[in-house]
């Protein structure tokens, strides 16, 4: 982690809906087992789509897609490498939104 770097855009709410797909295949056996999968997500700004643009419809796009995780065994961290005020207060609020065990780590240096 160390040697990453920002590059690019950052889709988060398309990888999302992989990962939901994923472990509602899961969850049956997840609960049964009482375990939980832990989904880490390390970002350096706000969302964006495949093109790079960023705005409120880009971040509701992700509220909606981390809201599909609540009711699975599903443990979220959201690991800010940034120090970008509007970032950091938005993956501040998500806990407010969601239903969901969700934290956000927001003191990583770089």
């Amino acid at each position: 982690m160390q040697r990453a770097r920002p590059n690019g855009c950052i889709p988060l709410t398309s990888h999302r809906h992989e990962i939901h797909r994923e472990v509602s295949q899961m969850a049956p056996e997840l609960r049964r087992q009482g375990k939980k999968v832990a989904i880490i997500i390390a970002i350096d700004g706000l969302s964006s789509d495949e093109f790079g643009c960023s705005g409120s419809s880009q971040n509701q796009e992700f509220v909606n897609a981390l809201r599909k995780f609540e009711g699975l065994p599903v443990w979220v961290v959201v690991r800010l490498c940034t120090d970008d005020e509007q970032g950091v207060d938005f993956y501040n609020d998500l806990d407010g939104q969601l239903e969901l065990s969700l934290e956000v780590l927001d003191d990583f240096l770089w």
